[in-house]
C-alpha cells in the first residue's frame, strides 16, 4: 500500500504594501472581518478575482463574433450650479464616425465636472454604435450607478470598447459576461 504524505507543500508568499482611501479600507475592513476572513485572503481572493476577469477579456477572439454584458459601477457627483454650454460644439451626427473624432471629443476642454464621465460614456457608446444593443443605467444610491450594456459583434470591438470604459475615472468596478 502507497504510503500518503500529508504535509502540505509550502507555498511561497510575497509581502507587498498598498496605500489605499481611507474609507474604502474602512469598508474593506468592515466587509472582511463580517465574512470573516483575514486581510491577507481578502486580498488574495480580489487579486485573483480580477486576474480572471481580465484573463477572460484577453482570450476574446478578434475575430469571432460573440455577445457579451458589459457590466460597470459608476460614482458620479452633482456639483449643482449653472451650466455653461456656450463653448460646447456639437457636430452633425453621422454613421461614419471616425476614431480620430472620438478622441478629439474626449479630450475636449467642456469636461470639467465629475459627471462629464456619463456625457464621454455617451460619446463612446456613439462611436461602437455597431454593437451596443442597448444600455440599462440604475441608480444603486445618490452618487452610485450600475451601468449594464449587452454588445454583440466582433471580439476585437467588445474588447476596445470595454477596455476604454473601464480606463474613465468614475468607474469604481466593470466587468465583462460572455
Amino acid at each position: 500500500m502507497k504510503k500518503i504524505d500529508l504535509k502540505e507543500e509550502k507555498t511561497e508568499y510575497e509581502r507587498f504594501s498598498i496605500s489605499l482611501p481611507t474609507d474604502l479600507f474602512r469598508e474593506f475592513e468592515e466587509y472582511r472581518e463580517k465574512k470573516k476572513l483575514s486581510r491577507s485572503d481578502s486580498i488574495r481572493k480580489a487579486m485573483r478575482e480580477y486576474l480572471d476577469k481580465e484573463t477572460m477579456v484577453d482570450k476574446i477572439s478578434s475575430e469571432e463574433k460573440t455577445s457579451a454584458i458589459i457590466v460597470l459601477t459608476l460614482i458620479h457627483t452633482w456639483e449643482g450650479g449653472d451650466h455653461d454650454h456656450d463653448n460646447i460644439t456639437y457636430q452633425e451626427h453621422s454613421s461614419e464616425h471616425s476614431e480620430k473624432e472620438l478622441d478629439a471629443i474626449l479630450s475636449t476642454n467642456y469636461f470639467t465636472k465629475p459627471d462629464t464621465d456619463l456625457i464621454k460614456i455617451n460619446h463612446i457608446e456613439h462611436y461602437f454604435h455597431d454593437i451596443v444593443i442597448t444600455k440599462l443605467h440604475v441608480h444603486m444610491e445618490h452618487e452610485k450607478c450600475k451601468l449594464i450594456i449587452p454588445v454583440k459583434g466582433t471580439g476585437n470591438r467588445i474588447k476596445k470598447f470595454y477596455n476604454l470604459l473601464s480606463t474613465l475615472k468614475s468607474v469604481t468596478s466593470y466587468n465583462l459576461y460572455i
